[in-house]
């Protein structure tokens, strides 16, 4: 199966009714023609795949059954893996919606207890461990079945076996996005190298970083290229797919027009609805609340029964300063028991309850966010944030410290780092993390370390602030259009006052005063 093409790939996930991944191949542009025939197809496989499309999932499962007794996953090489695999899946969807874990296994009729699950992958011979174990069985040398095994038995699986299967099948099913955007939710900015590497695919390969990088806010130094890129060469990049993932990474390098532009095509083709929650969290990062409310005027048409319609609702609702019914909006998309497409809505949540002043409801939101996005620096971040306005530095301290490690990239976490360190009276760490800051040409970063400086009398604060007015009035950036305030270079120019030449200053008041005049 691992030298199946694309094509193959496709009518192989349609067999299996894994729908959401046979639609990012077309969507992709990894293949072009979406319509599947599936060939010498059983009756009995036909008639499940039908209940699939009817989500009769309890019928299915009882017409795929191998034997009467109780319900449980079970794999066996006396069906075809197409059964096996559709009679599991069902199994899987409905515990899904009850809420209620299938225990235990069979293959092969001998039952495997979960307790005994991870051990049993970690020293099985297929995965290059010692002992023959039951993930030896031939069952499971189709990559779907180890797919299903670990999609329905993640809980008892250690990060590190999970990874090793994760890998395992991304080899096997080189087209199976499924597999790819679980491998997301296991990366880290110092592994996303190693882990991207690891998809044999070229144009899959481009995907998943574009994907972790638009959807986790992990940025690779490949990615900024793509990001300013004028044009583009690969049909895969051009897709609105992937026009879509590069938007919302210029979004994260807060190139915001450049975002809103694409988005604003894609929307106005209306053939994808893909990230487009990233394009309303640039519209609330923008205060763009007229075309976030036309955004949820065609949300609201085209896909008013979807999870999309309340977070758009939500973020608007907030934009408006309507907190309360922004934090019933994202509660209607969001289910602490399960996984979720908006789960990093938690931090929103969050983000409501702090402006509301309910600081617990706001840690307990966060406490969630992180509990289901835990490799996202952006939950640590927010936790952070919240203890930070409650000056318990101490613990806004381990938070940063913690996003930091996952985004080491990300300058705008040393600020934080820096104020906390600053606030524990901290100063030689506090002027480190500014530093890091300001060397990303950070102006927030500037200004903090020099008032540090200033404060600790040490006559480089100078340096720090004629830069902060240099970067701040040339605002080459958006980033520094937003951040620049006229009362800090004020501040900065009655300080420079008698330190610095007198020609320099009154240049920097000349321009200032242009500058304040301009956007009068």
């Amino acid at each position: 199966m691992a030298e199946a093409g694309p094509e193959t790939c496709l009518k192989e996930l349609y067999a299996r009714c894994l729908f959401d991944s046979a639609e990012f191949l077309c969507k992709s542009g990894i293949v072009n023609d979406s319509l599947v025939t599936v060939t010498n197809e059983s009756l009995v496989i036909s008639r499940a795949r039908n209940l699939f499309y009817m989500k009769e999932y309890h019928q299915a499962y009882f017409l795929l059954e191998c034997a009467r007794g109780e319900q449980r996953y079970s794999y066996c090489t006396c069906c075809s893996s197409e059964k096996v695999f559709l009679r599991n899946y069902a199994l899987y969807i409905l515990s899904q919606i009850k809420s209620e874990a299938v225990s235990n296994f069979s293959v092969e009729g001998s039952q495997v207890t979960d307790k005994a699950l991870d051990e049993g992958i970690r020293h099985s011979l297929r995965m290059q461990g010692k002992k023959k174990s039951f993930f030896d069985s031939p069952v499971f040398d189709d990559g779907y079945l180890v797919f299903l095994l670990f999609l329905s038995k993640r809980e008892h699986l250690s990060s590190a076996t999970l990874k090793k299967l994760l890998l395992y099948t991304v080899k096997k099913l080189p087209y199976f996005w499924e597999v790819c955007r679980m491998l997301s939710e296991i990366v880290t900015a110092s592994n996303l190298e190693e882990v991207s590497g690891q998809v044999p695919d070229k144009p899959m390969r481009i995907l998943f970083i574009l994907y972790v990088g638009s959807k986790r806010s992990i940025l690779h130094p490949s990615l900024k290229k793509l990001v300013k890129a004028e044009a583009f060469t690969d049909p895969v990049m051009t897709t609105d797919y992937a026009q879509s993932m590069i938007a919302g990474l210029a979004s994260h390098y807060n190139y915001h027009e450049q975002a809103i532009s694409i988005f604003e095509q894609i929307v106005a083709k209306g053939q994808i609805r893909d990230n487009l929650d990233l394009f309303t969290n640039v519209l609330f990062s923008t205060g763009e609340v007229e075309k976030l409310a036309a955004l949820l005027l065609v949300v609201y048409t085209r896909y008013y029964n979807l999870p999309l319609y309340h977070y758009v609702s939500g973020n608007l609702l907030s934009l408006k300063a309507n907190h309360i019914s922004s934090i019933e909006q994202f509660q209607q998309i969001l289910r602490e028991d399960r996984p979720g497409e908006f789960d990093i809505a938690y931090v929103f949540v969050a983000q409501e309850y702090l402006r509301l002043k309910d600081t617990c409801s706001a840690i307990k939101a966060c406490n969630v966010a992180i509990k289901k996005n835990y490799n996202d620096h952006r939950v640590w971040s927010n936790m952070a944030q919240i203890y930070y306005s409650i000056e318990m530095f101490e613990y806004a301290l381990h938070f940063f410290r913690k996003s930091a490690e996952l985004a080491p990239a990300n300058f705008r976490i040393y600020e934080g780092l820096g104020q906390c360190f600053d606030k524990l009276k901290k100063s030689a760490e506090a002027a480190r993390c500014y530093k890091k800051g300001a060397k990303e040409g950070n102006i927030r970063c500037i200004s903090l370390l020099g008032d540090l400086l200033h404060r600790l009398k040490d006559p480089e604060c100078t340096v720090f602030y004629k830069k902060y007015l240099e970067i701040g009035l040339a605002q080459k950036s958006a980033e520094t259009k937003a951040s620049f305030c006229f009362e800090t270079a004020e501040r900065f120019l009655e300080l420079l006052e008698g330190q610095a030449d007198a020609k320099e200053v009154a240049s920097f008041r000349n321009r200032l005063s242009i500058q304040r005049h301009s956007t009068l």
